[in-house]
Parts: structure tokens; sequence; C-alpha cells
């Protein structure tokens, strides 16, 4: 795990703009060095900080002061976080507020988590990532997302390196696609009594051929296990998971297998059939986010911020669907899904 840190040999000083000393952070000895003055985790023209004069970061730096609440078990501590974010590397350092009281909230931890990303050369899309990762989760401060923002120094700060086999950027995106199969996967309905096994081996089969063997396709099972009703025994789940898994792992074997990167560029806009179904899917997959039916509301369409009951909205999507299938790629020939096979016999 390799991030870049500009040091501004000051400490709480907030007047100050300019950080020339550039470092290269590896281990928690290096960090705790840089950690000790005011310092960015951005390179700007003329080492002077600020949104106009970014160039470059290859690192995400995000405030936890614990003030999303007072109750002293739901705070977030660095071990908490690993675990919310099982497999994103990143380092810990204890700001200078850690376990004091600040203004009327009472003493709590408060730290600075260090991710290392894919070097971005643009502000806005840094600020993004920000504000992306905040909206997530509210004990992240949203109000210091900015791309010209500076951590005060601490000479006696707590360092430690949580190490993990994915960036920050590549589990923000991989997040937003599972729960965008989530939505479209009608995720709102409930499963009632004599159809959760079969329904749950279903949409087992559906999300490990779409996301694999990993972390996020059993995050996205275990939320739609969760609208069982009555739930389903943990002992259940497990069963259905493994067999799911055991499937996956003979599907992997075969010689036409498609990992998930060349299902997800092969399928692209192309129904798994010309049924209106297999479009219907296709429309779901695409623009979950942006319209959804019910029989109490009719069509729906979300803009500017709002849903809005508005059956011209919902068409004008579907229209601009089939423009965008117009323009893209030739055809492939159909996939064959092995998963239908796994469907049946489920």
């Amino acid at each position: 795990m390799t991030i870049t840190l500009c040091a501004s040999g000051v400490c709480g000083v907030q007047s100050n703009t300019r950080y020339p000393h550039h470092h290269t952070i590896t281990t928690t000895a290096e960090l705790a060095s840089v950690a000790a003055f005011d310092h960015v985790a951005a390179i700007y023209a003329g080492d002077k900080r600020g949104n106009a004069t970014f160039i470059e970061s290859d690192c995400v730096v995000m405030d936890i002061d614990n003030d999303h609440t007072n109750i002293p078990s739901e705070w977030i501590t660095p071990a908490r976080l690993a675990d919310l974010m099982d497999g994103v590397a990143f380092m810990t350092a204890t700001s200078r507020n850690h376990n004091k009281p600040k203004g009327q909230l009472s003493a709590r931890p408060r730290f600075h988590v260090y991710f290392p990303i894919s070097p971005v050369q643009d502000a806005g899309v840094y600020a993004g990532l920000k504000q992306t990762l905040a909206a997530r989760f509210d004990f992240f401060d949203a109000n210091a997302t900015d791309a010209g923002r500076f951590t005060y120094g601490n000479p006696h700060a707590q360092v430690e390196i949580f190490n993990g086999d994915t960036t920050l950027d590549v589990w923000l995106d991989e997040a937003d696609d599972l729960d965008m199969f989530a939505a479209f996967d009608a995720a709102t309905q409930v499963i009632g009594e004599g159809s959760r096994n079969a329904t749950l081996s279903r949409f087992a089969g559906r999300v490990l051929v779409r996301f694999g063997i990993t972390d996020s396709a059993r995050d996205a099972f275990d939320r739609k296990a969760a609208l069982c009703e009555p739930p389903l025994s943990e002992w259940e789940l497990k069963r259905i998971w493994a067999s799911a898994c055991r499937f996956a792992a003979k599907v992997q074997s075969r010689p036409d297998y498609l990992p998930p990167e060349a299902y997800e560029q092969l399928t692209s806009l192309k129904p798994d059939d010309f049924t209106d179904l297999g479009q219907a899917t296709v429309l779901a997959g695409e623009y979950a986010d942006r319209m959804c039916f019910s029989a109490a509301t009719n069509w729906m369409a979300y803009e500017n911020g709002v849903w809005e009951e508005n059956e011209a909205k919902a068409q004008r999507l579907v229209q601009e669907l089939t423009s965008r299938r117009f323009h893209h790629l030739p055809w492939l020939p159909p996939i064959q899904s092995p998963w239908n096979e796994y469907a049946q016999c489920s």
C-alpha cells in the first residue's frame, strides 16, 4: 500500500496554504512522521493547496469524528471500519482531538482515514469520490470533501494500516453496481412463506454469475434474504448459499465459462432473449434508478432529486434506451447461461 502526502512543516496553522514537503508513505512510521504536521493528500501547482491548483492525488483522506451519534456502541473505530469496508486498503491516524471533548460533544474516537486510489488528475472527480463515500456512510465528515482540504497535524498520532485487495475507487464502483443490481431485482418485494427457498436459490445463482463468488455477491444475497417473511434460519441460508457456490465452482471450470468482467462486456444492452420479459430486464437494469412502477402510483420518473408520477417522462426513458441500442455495437450471438439449469434444479 502506497500513498503520497505533502506536509507543511507546521502544525495547527489554518492560514497556511503551502505544502512543499512531498512524501511517499508505505509504513506506519512514515505516516506518523508526516501526520505530525499539517498535511494534504494531493499535489498542487506551486505546492499551494486549492481546488484551482489541484494537479493529482493517489489518496482520499476522510475525517471520522463520531459526531453522528452519542451512543458509544455505535461509534466507529478503525477496526470496525475495516469490517464495514471489508477488503478495502487504508491507513488511519488519530486526530488531535482523539478521545477528547470537542465543543459540546463528549470524548470519543476521532481519526483520519487515508484510502489509496488510482491516480486522479481532476479536482471534480476527486471531490466526487469523497462526496460519494460520505453519502454512503453518515459517520464520515461531509463538510470535508473538497479537493483543497488539509488535515491538521497531530504529533502524538496513533497510526494503523489495514491491508486490502482493492482500492476505494474500485470498491465504490462495485458498490454502486451492486446497488443497481439489487434495485432492478425488485428488492422491495416481501418474499412470503412457500417461495422463500426457490426465490433465494434463483437469486443466488443470478448474483453469483454477475459478481462471482465474492463478498459483494454474498452481501446482495443477505440483503435479499432479509426480505423473507417469516425469516429463514441461518442454517437454511447457509445451505442455500453453499449449494449455489458449489454449482458456481462447477460452472467456472467449464471451457465456455464467462467471468463477470467478460459477462458484463458481452451482455451490455442485449437481452438474453427478445421476449417482453427480456426487453424489460434490460430496461430495469439500465434505468432502475430513474423510473419505476407501482399499482398505487402508475409510472414514475426520477428527475432533479424528486420522484414524479409522469408516464410521459417514463416513456421518454424507454425511447432513450431504444436510441442507445440502435447506436450500440453490432449484436453478438446470444449468450447461453448455465444458471437457467441451476434455477430449474434448485
